[in-house]
Parts: structure tokens; sequence; C-alpha cells
């Protein structure tokens, strides 16, 4: 039903934003040459 919908949306909605900024963290620390312990 819709309620269901929605919630099934926002989750998959919300873990394609972390996913997405975190893979601009991940490249930006890529690109300035930074550590695996200098982005964190």
């Amino acid at each position: 039903n819709e309620a269901v919908f929605s919630q099934i949306a926002m989750l998959v909605f919300l873990t394609g934003l972390i996913a997405w900024m975190g893979f601009i963290v991940w490249d930006l620390a890529k690109k300035s040459q930074a550590g695996k312990f200098g982005t964190i």
C-alpha cells in the first residue's frame, strides 16, 4: 500500500544519498592523494 511504498522509497533514497556522498568523499580523497587515514 501507499505507506509501505513511501517507507521503502525513503529507505532506498537515503541509502543512495549516503552512498553517493561517500563516493564523493572517496573521490576527492583519491584526487588529493590523501592516504587511507587522511580522509577520516
